[in-house]
């Protein structure tokens, strides 16, 4: 719930207690009709109620990828809202990646679904394109995304920004 009232991925956000990793609660809540950044105001209020949630943001030295374009330039294609996706061939790959999207975005799914640490995106390329990489193993991943799509994947080490939970309280029952 922190992570999605803040919009954060996990790396995020560091906290001190291990019950909000694994304990769950529900929420039964109506609210009139809201965008996506006002929904989370709402839940950033209602944690701060209900769970004395206080948090600031910071930065924290760790390691990332920088996403970069590799010697032979960029592989992949523009895309524009409204194009029919092409159908993708996996090239006799057991596993596949497919996205959508900005540079950013492309990142920010890496950092979240395949690589478990961040990426930050150091490419320079502007605007959405089509992303397909074809895989066998999770360990030839890397290699594939910079032969099929031309993009490397270099491990640094860099100030990331955080968001810091400094009090959280377990909620009471209604």
């Amino acid at each position: 719930m922190i992570l999605e009232a803040y919009h954060l991925t996990a790396y995020q956000l560091s906290d001190g207690s291990g019950w909000t990793d694994s304990d769950l609660f529900e929420i039964d809540a109506k609210a009139e009709t809201a965008d996506t950044n006002r929904l989370r105001q709402m839940l950033q209020t209602l944690l701060a109620e209900r769970c004395k949630l206080a948090v600031h943001r910071g930065t924290r030295e760790m390691p990332v990828y920088a996403l970069t374009v590799a010697k032979n330039g960029p592989k992949f294609k523009k895309w524009k809202e409204g194009d029919p996706l092409p159908p993708f061939d996996s090239g006799g790959h057991p596993q596949a990646f497919r996205d959508v999207g900005t540079m950013q975005h492309l990142a920010d799914t890496l950092s979240d679904d395949e690589l478990g640490r961040p990426v930050i995106d150091k490419t320079g390329l502007g605007g959405f394109y089509l992303f397909y990489v074809g895989f066998d193993t999770q360990q030839d991943f890397l290699l594939d995304l910079q032969d099929q799509l031309g993009l490397k994947v270099e491990s640094q080490k860099t100030s990331v920004e955080v968001t810091i939970i400094d009090h959280v309280e377990k909620p009471t029952a209604n």
